[in-house]
């Protein structure tokens, strides 16, 4: 895979390495019709006459999700850095959102630490009151 990337005849804007075993021979050319880049979140509304690799030349990375038509899909490292997703043939909305475990982890755990300091606060609050 190594060797394919910084080989000589490897020309990124032709060619999608990717890390998993698939039959590409069938795969088509679709189009692009929209990109809309919100935060942490690439929307992509995409037209093939055949299953296709959408490659988004934007580094992968583990929190990166992946939605045809609002359901799950896979995302697939592409050229070692990137992501692709596999989208069937016909006109699709493909929506990438970037949504790392850590930081729903640290939602979480900042939420339950809001909710105790709240409630500490109105303990000690109330307990002065009454002495």
């Amino acid at each position: 895979l190594a060797q394919t990337l910084e080989g000589q005849n490897f020309n990124p804007t032709q060619t999608i390495v990717i890390y998993q075993e698939m039959d590409t021979a069938n795969l088509g050319v679709g189009k692009v019709n929209d990109i809309r880049l919100k935060t942490n979140t690439i929307e992509i509304d995409t037209d093939s006459d055949k299953e296709g690799l959408l490659f988004v030349s934007d580094t992968y990375d583990y929190g990166w999700q992946v939605e045809i038509d609002g359901q799950k899909s896979q995302v697939i490292i592409a050229n070692g850095a990137f992501k692709s997703v596999l989208v069937p043939a016909g006109e699709h909305q493909v929506v990438f959102k970037y949504q790392p475990k850590s930081f729903i982890y640290g939602l979480i755990l900042s939420s339950f630490a809001f909710v105790l300091l709240i409630f500490s606060y109105l303990y000690f609050h109330l307990f002065n009151k009454e002495n």
